[in-house]
Parts: C-alpha cells; structure tokens; sequence
C-alpha cells in the first residue's frame, strides 16, 4: 500500500478505532485475551493526567499508543513517570515511519506536560534505544523449585488462607486471571497463565508470605521480584531453591536531566500488576 498522509494528534479520551487497533495487534492476532476492558479497566476513563498520541490516515487509527501517569517518590520528592504502553501500528500501514512518528510525538508532549521520566517495557530494546531510551531493570524472573520439606512449626502463622480471584485488576495480556493468595496478615499476589501460577508480589509479613506460597503452591512456581526483596532469603530458609535472573525488560527515558539513573531504577518501583 502506498504512502498517505498520516495525522498525528494527542487526547485523554476514549478512542474506540484505539481500542479496536489494539486488541487486534496485542490479543486477536496472538489468539489470547478476554478482553481489551479485562486487561486494562482504566481504559473506560479518561487518563488521568495521561495521554494517548493517535495516528489517522483519512480519520481512520492506524497507530496510537498511551502514555499512562505515575506518581513515585526520590527522596521525598514527587517524581511524574509516564508509563508508555499498547504501542501499535495497523499491519497494513507498517514501514512507513509511523512508529517513528507516534514516539516522538509522546517525547514532546511527556515535556509538554512536565513528565519527569518515561519508561515502558519491551523485548525490542533497539527499537527505543535510537529515541533515547536505556535499558534499566531492577526486577528479577525466573523459578522457585522445591528441595526439602516445609518445617511444621510454621503453622503458627497460618488461621485461614484461599486464593480468590481479584476482579476489576488489570491482567496482564498473556494471563488468564490474577488471585490473590491470604494469610492471617499477609497476601500474596498471583498470576495463573498457561503454565501455572507466577507470584506478582505479595504485602505484610514476608515470612508468612513465604509460607504461604510453600504451602499452598506446587512444587515449582515461577517468581517475579525485585533483586534485593527479603523473600527469596526466606523461600531459601523454607527449603526452595532461587533461579532468577534479571529480566531487562525495562527502559527508561529522563526528561528531567537532574534525576539519576540509578535513582529511577532502584526508587521507582512500579509492581508486575500495574504495568501496561
């Protein structure tokens, strides 16, 4: 198809053509997904203080991505990160620089509105390396195997658990639920795809979290952690053997120069379920 002239516009609405594009791109064209609202809720409402870039040929999306808000701390100062996301380009409409096109538009306007950073996850590095990007990643993946057996006296912490699962959370797009694992005064936050639970993260008292995935996970799950979290210490104490490695799917991009690279990385801690 030849080349037409593309528009390419900013909004905080709702852009059905959008939405179409990329359950298209992201879900249909994988055969997975239940729907684009399952995956991402917020969807249904206007980004708070975070926009889509829109690419139009003749009225019609042929590309867009989202560049979604959030707020994070360095040092006690408020950090405005712009989490980029769903970035796609109609099939029909590829090699002609669309990508090119929608990227740095979200670059101008993340300065336009005081973005203080941007990052995004992605097995293409390259692709957003020559706009400045920079792979940066904090976070751990990989699987938890059992060795011996779980010491009995650990019941103390245990009164009731059960994994329910968590409705009105975004899933991630290649999942097919998330649940929620309880404790007496912990929770641990899973992920069920096609091959079995992956721990997310987990709140209150590790040592009970821990527990609570020895006892009522199988023997081998996957985990996805940040490098220095105390849980996998405590999961090695239980009788698990620990093999992650680091993902190096996160980019980041400073738009406040004064920010330190290692600051974002090891201070801005955006959790597995609230990613785009």
């Amino acid at each position: 198809m030849g080349k037409m002239m593309v528009t390419i516009r900013k909004t905080s609405d709702r852009v059905p053509g959008f939405e179409e594009l990329a359950w298209d791109i992201f879900f249909q064209s994988k055969s997975r997904g239940i729907s684009l609202v399952r995956h991402f809720p917020w969807i249904l409402e206007p980004l708070d203080k975070g926009f889509y870039i829109l690419a139009e040929i003749k009225a019609r999306v042929v590309g867009g991505l989202v560049v979604k808000n959030w707020r994070g701390l360095i040092d006690g100062h408020d950090v405005k990160v712009g989490m980029i996301g769903l970035v796609c380009v109609s099939f029909d409409f590829r090699g002609q620089g669309i990508s090119r096109m929608l990227l740095e538009a979200a670059l101008s306007e993340a300065r336009v509105d005081s973005f203080d950073a941007l990052t995004l996850w992605t097995n293409s590095p390259a692709l957003y390396a020559q706009y400045g990007f920079f792979g940066a990643d904090a976070w751990q993946y990989g699987w938890v195997h059992k060795k011996e057996r779980v010491d009995e006296k650990e019941d103390i912490f245990l009164v009731d658990f059960n994994i329910a699962e968590i409705q009105g959370k975004a899933i991630p797009p290649f999942a097919q639920s998330i649940n929620e694992l309880k404790g007496k005064i912990s929770s641990v936050f899973l992920i069920k795809d096609g091959n079995g639970w992956i721990v997310a993260g987990y709140k209150g008292d590790v040592k009970e979290a821990a527990y609570l995935m020895a006892r009522n996970l199988v023997n081998s799950w996957r985990l996805n952690i940040e490098k220095d979290d105390p849980l996998k210490g405590e999961l090695e104490r239980l009788g698990y053997e620990i093999n992650v490695d680091l993902v190096n799917l996160q980019m980041w991009h400073t738009i406040d120069l004064k920010l330190r690279v290692s600051d974002l990385v090891n201070k801005i801690k955006i959790p597995v379920l609230e990613r785009i």
